[in-house]
């Protein structure tokens, strides 16, 4: 995906796999993209990983996020 991909943004977030390949967590990955992931969203995911919960904490923060942007 990541040769496919022409968006080069898009590219350099797909890069990120390999730290999942390597057995890091999602929010460790994501952790590594400040300029595309906010604190806040991987602090959400990261206690999502924890709880299991991940869905739900998404909804969570895409429902703050809507409010803030309201």
């Amino acid at each position: 995906m990541t040769e496919k991909e022409r968006d080069e943004s898009v590219r350099h977030l797909l890069e990120a796999a390999p730290a999942l390949v390597r057995g890091q967590s999602l929010s460790v990955a994501l952790g590594e993209f400040p300029s595309s992931f906010p604190t806040l969203y991987v602090a959400t995911v990261r206690a999502s990983e924890r709880t299991g919960a991940i869905a739900e904490a998404l909804r969570r923060f895409v429902a703050y996020q809507q409010q803030i942007i309201s």
